[in-house]
């Protein structure tokens, strides 16, 4: 598949997401990082669950949550 057809599907999978619901909404990290970082198309849940760049960006979530909740924790 070129590159020429990778855009056309993805813009048509972009319109076909819009159609479906509202412009913005919550969306998971794990999935974000899928749909929206991520050049592979379609992964299987074996290569899913050893992804990466997956497990590599929640790793980052995860640290960022502990150092807000610390933040947090020291103005109260």
């Amino acid at each position: 598949m070129g590159d020429a057809a990778k855009r056309m599907a993805t813009i048509f999978k972009w319109f076909k997401n819009v159609r479906k619901g509202p412009l913005v909404a919550n969306v998971p990290p794990e999935d974000a990082q899928c749909e929206y970082e991520c050049r592979v198309g379609e992964c299987r849940q074996s290569k899913w669950l050893t992804c990466e760049n997956r497990i590599h960006r929640m790793n980052e979530e995860i640290a960022y949550s502990h150092t807000k909740s610390g933040d947090d924790s020291a103005t109260n």
